[in-house]
């Protein structure tokens, strides 16, 4: 199962239909807090993370530095890894940031995406080769 953790999920109700239609099951979470209630509370059904960036701190990360929520993402990130540090994660998101391009492209199985790079319908075959890429 994705968890696909965005706080504009209604901006991105066409990439989760792609998704579902595409047969991969997909939980959604809006918010930090819920994310890591998921992660939490997950009984091995969780393979696949698709992060947003860009999001509110959530009462989890209110006391840390996301220089006001641009780099929230990067925070549960770590958070993310120490829970499951061997899922495969997607990050898509609108932050146009080199260094955070940089930063995840030297994280092991973990891939950077802009959203405006990808259509809907090119998310789901992404994350199917991300899933079956032996070489992470």
């Amino acid at each position: 199962m994705i968890l696909f953790v965005d706080d504009e999920l209604r901006r991105m109700e066409s990439v989760v239909e792609q998704l579902e239609m595409d047969g991969l099951r997909v939980h959604t979470a809006p918010g930090v807090d819920q994310a890591l209630a998921a992660l939490h509370n997950d009984k091995g059904e969780i393979d696949f993370v698709i992060l947003d960036i860009m999001m509110d701190l959530g009462s989890t990360l209110e006391h840390e530095d996301t220089e006001e929520g641009l780099r929230t993402g990067v925070h549960l990130f770590e958070r993310i890894r120490k829970v499951k540090p061997t899922v495969p994660v997607m990050v898509l998101t609108n932050a146009d940031d080199v260094r955070l391009e940089e930063h995840f492209s030297k994280e092991p199985r973990t891939r950077f995406f802009q959203k405006r790079s990808l259509l809907p319908q090119d998310v789901a075959p992404q994350v199917r080769e991300m899933m079956r890429d032996d070489e992470w």
